[in-house]
């Protein structure tokens, strides 16, 4: 067949029975893909080695990189798919691997930075790479695989049914996930969609996981088409099953929950307000690019650039006050406006990248001296997400409550947080865009030791001042740091207050330590040693495990073989969890269990409850749910306002906001970074609403206080040390 409009094209023929696995564009979307590669492992299509299962075939729509900051990964992946599975695996090229288009995208930008040593090699790679990709598949000759619709002739010779992604842009269509048009009575469209980066979240409300799973039948009207989904879980849930010729729907299948056009916002009036404020920021952004592309591009057939007004969001400017319901309806009027922006952008970025010209305009937003503006970077979709969410949840509903009373001096509270996904070089970004884009240097309880570590050469530059980080890592607790205060016990103090605790009160001889093998870990790991080599107790079996990882089985027999009296666990929520599933509960039955605070998020701590296991818990500040201390009893307040549940890192969030506000509060004058920093170094056996606080120059702590939740309903209140 000679193919004349459709460039690129492979030919296949599948058997009656075959599977074809179909991912629309994912646009780096790694952990997206991942977790679908999980659920195909536990129905049985892959392996924990990358290979499929016969019959079973992978398609990738094209797009596969370029919107997120995971580019390299999803691209390695899908390499490592195609090489272990030659010829069952397919991998198109849509517009974002043709013509050198991802030059001026994200995975450009991460080969420069990432691995700057080997950028032009691995760009040249890359573009060979690419400009051998097919463009188009078609399978037993009738149906067709594309990234974008296309338009066909009689002389490329028919097809019936044609699989393709999200290209057409149909905003209420899209967030389906999978949806058909039809064309002409002898074809049939169908639209995959499958990744939930930022881009879809924004343009079309699409927030799932998904892939399309294609059963091969004896001829076309046999097969079927279906979608699975998630939102975050595994399993996917199965969709509506259909013919895939005529569409008809063969079987129902559970129903997405509904995505209305104005979700509910979580923390009222004056959070809608910053929502809003912020998507204005990124339209002032938007505009900016269009008109810098536009000056280079003086032709051009760009839809004229929306006005950056819209009813309720003027009304809102113009001070008229607004219902809750009016206000949630200006945000998604503003949202909206920034879908068009985003849809003129891609349209310019797309025509000035073929040409050569400059795209990247240096973020900048103007500072407003009405508003006190802090940021945070954690993580809020990974592995860590368990203390990122109910940390920015903290922090967020201190921010409402304050501003609610009239904020600080007059002035409004405002957070920037940024999802740095628990990722070194990414939380670097976040802090220089909080930086150089939003002008704060006042970083506010960011999560992760790792991710501090990244950018703790500004901290001693002088550059941002980091107050209260989700840390007790003994790198950041040096006095020759100034720019850095910190609430919470070190990470030594929590493995030899607990170790001790258990030594104690258990009597245990045998220990195993299991540890995040980075400065989290070992920092805990040394202070649970000092405790054993006190006791005069025999060394404990050490075993550890790289962040991120979650495979545990080798670690589970190393544990098993050492059959410790005590299992310590210092290291994250999901990885405990992951290395209990391994051992069995069973095993741990008539074991004394205990762990850091980090582990005690709210996922875990339940799941561990459902398996009837009894883990010791560090914790940094009271209990959350009986605590009568005032601090305490005004965060039940606030939550119970919000509809909200307890949670023991939201309070230390929201006990650190509290304490960084009434610092700020008591400034003279403009605020500094100097003047903030000596607020705190006066402190002095000062009781902060029942939390004492006194400033220990020579770790820069506050606090010294530690509890130990005994997973029997009490919380013992630990003396970290002594104060100078």
């Amino acid at each position: 067949m000679k193919d004349t409009t459709v460039p690129k094209e492979l030919n296949m023929s599948l058997p009656n029975g075959a599977d074809i696995i179909t991912f629309g564009s994912l646009y780096g979307a790694f952990h997206s893909l991942t977790r679908g590669l999980i659920d195909l492992k536990n129905r049985n299509k892959i392996n924990g080695e990358f290979i499929l299962s016969a019959n079973t075939y992978l398609v990738f729509l094209g797009n596969a990189i370029d919107f997120s900051p995971y580019s390299l990964e999803t691209l390695t992946l899908i390499l490592t798919l195609l090489k272990k599975n030659k010829g069952k695996v397919i991998y198109l090229a849509g517009p974002h691997e043709r013509k050198k288009t991802w030059h001026h995208y994200g995975l450009k930008k991460e080969v420069d930075q990432r691995l700057p040593r080997f950028a032009d090699l691995l760009t040249r790679r890359l573009d060979k790479l690419f400009a051998q990709l097919p463009e188009t598949l078609r399978i037993n000759k009738n149906l067709l695989f594309s990234t974008e619709k296309l338009e066909t002739s009689d002389e490329e010779g028919p097809f019936r049914v044609h699989i393709a992604g999200d290209a057409s842009h149909k905003s209420d269509t899209l967030s389906q996930g999978l949806y058909r048009e039809i064309e002409t009575p002898t074809e049939i469209i169908w639209h995959v969609v499958s990744s939930p980066v930022m881009l879809y979240r924004m343009r079309h409300r699409f927030f799932y996981d998904t892939y399309a799973h294609i059963a091969i039948g004896k001829t076309i009207s046999e097969s079927t088409i279906s979608l699975l989904y998630s939102t975050g879980t595994i399993p996917f849930a199965e969709g509506s099953l259909f013919n895939l010729e005529n569409g008809s729907l063969l079987k129902r299948g559970i129903l997405k929950p509904a995505i209305t056009t104005a979700e509910p916002m979580p923390f009222g009036p004056e959070m809608l307000n910053d929502t809003i404020h912020s998507i204005h920021l990124l339209n002032s952004l938007q505009n900016e690019q269009i008109t810098l592309i536009q000056k280079q591009l003086p032709l051009t057939s760009t839809k004229p650039i929306p006005s950056a007004k819209t009813p309720l969001s003027a009304k809102l400017k113009a001070g008229t006050p607004l219902t809750q319901q009016e206000l949630q309806e200006a945000a998604f009027e503003v949202e909206q406006l920034y879908n068009e922006l985003a849809r003129s952008v891609e349209t310019l970025m797309l025509e000035a990248s073929h040409k050569g010209l400059t795209t990247h305009l240096p973020k900048k937003i103007e500072e407003d001296k009405s508003t006190i503006v802090l940021g945070s970077s954690l993580d809020a979709s990974k592995s860590v997400k368990g203390l990122g969410i109910p940390f920015r949840s903290g922090m967020a509903l201190k921010v409402n409550k304050k501003n609610i009373e009239g904020g600080i001096n007059g002035k409004r509270l405002q957070i920037i947080f940024l999802d740095d996904g628990y990722i070194p070089s990414v939380a670097r970004q976040n802090i220089e865009t909080l930086r150089t884009t939003y002008k704060t240097p006042y970083i506010l309880a960011p999560v992760g030791s790792p991710t501090l570590l990244a950018y703790l050469d500004l901290v001693r530059d002088k550059k941002i001042v980091v107050l209260f980080p989700q840390s007790g890592s003994p790198k950041f607790r040096d006095e020759s740091l100034r720019n850095i205060i910190h609430l919470r016990a070190s990470f030594n103090d929590e493995g030899r207050l607990l170790t001790n605790y258990v030594l104690n009160n258990y009597l245990p001889k045998n220990f195993v330590f299991f540890y995040q093998d980075d400065e989290f870990g070992i920092s805990i790991l040394n202070g649970a040693k000092v405790a054993l080599e006190k006791a005069g107790v025999l060394p404990a079996t050490e075993v550890s495990y790289q962040a991120n990882t979650t495979l545990f089985k080798n670690a589970a027999k190393e544990i098993k073989l050492a059959n410790p009296d005590a299992i310590a666990f210092f290291a994250t929520g999901p990885a405990t969890l992951q290395l209990i599933r391994d051992l069995g509960v069973e095993f741990l039955a008539n074991k004394i269990l205990y762990a850091v605070s980090s582990v005690g998020d709210t996922a875990t701590v339940k799941i561990l409850k459902d398996k009837g296991l009894r883990v010791l818990m560090g914790q940094v500040v009271p209990d959350p749910e009986t605590s009568m201390l005032p601090i305490v009893k005004e965060y039940r307040e606030e939550i119970k306002k919000q509809g909200l549940k307890p949670n023991v890192f939201a309070l230390e969030s929201y006990i650190t906001s509290s304490i960084t506000f009434r610092a700020i509060k008591r400034i003279k004058g403009p605020l500094s970074m100097d003047k903030l920093i000596e607020q705190f170094e006066k402190m002095r056996n000062f009781d902060y609403k029942g939390i004492m606080l006194t400033f220990n120059p020579k770790t820069r702590s506050l606090a010294h206080q530690y509890w130990i939740n005994t997973g029997e309903g009490n919380w013992v209140e630990q003396r970290v040390s002594e104060v100078p």
